[in-house]
């Protein structure tokens, strides 16, 4: 599978979880009771979609590696829109767990996150793995990941500041 068909396919999968996910919110008088079960649920179905994209499970089958990421990614996109609705629309103890002023901020410049991450993780995990090549086992992808956040958290903030802010402060132009 060539790389435009591999992020139209995949992405877009995920792109709708979050559509999903928006939507539900928007929608008031949607409201899934036991939050603790469907909680559970959410992290079960992130977690079956993350086995599906493993390298045990990719490696069983050349014919179907594309269906295992396909169904793995987008498993993973429905698991965490699950888990985002629910911190979202809590009010009790899972939105002080996810609705600290944090994760609040980060909410606000996610996008600019997302969209900067693609950049910053490749170098990172480069300079990782020449300046730091004993870090074995999963020692490498937690350096990598926590270098990564701790320069991508300014970066975003400027970008939404920058950015996205006076985009957002015009409005919502189709209404006008």
């Amino acid at each position: 599978m060539d790389l435009l068909t591999y992020t139209i396919l995949f992405r877009s999968a995920e792109f709708g979880c979050g559509i999903l996910s928006a939507r539900l919110l928007l929608k008031k008088d949607f409201v899934l009771l036991n939050r603790v079960a469907w909680l559970a649920a959410f992290i079960a179905v992130t977690y079956l979609g993350r086995i599906l994209v493993s390298n045990a499970i990719l490696s069983l089958s050349a014919e179907f590696y594309n269906l295992f990421k396909l169904a793995g990614f987008t498993l993973m996109g429905f698991g965490f829109a699950g888990i985002l609705y629910l911190s979202v629309t809590s009010v009790k103890w899972l939105n002080l767990v996810l609705g600290n002023v944090l994760f609040k901020k980060m909410g606000r410049i996610s996008y600019s996150f997302y969209l900067l991450h693609a950049l910053i993780i490749p170098v990172v995990a480069e300079f990782v793995i020449k300046y730091a090549p004993g870090l074995k086992g999963i020692s490498a992808p937690l350096v990598t990941m926590t270098i990564s956040a701790v320069i991508l958290y300014p970066l975003s903030l400027l970008s939404f500041n920058l950015f996205e802010k006076p985009f957002l402060s015009i409005g919502n132009l189709s209404s006008k």
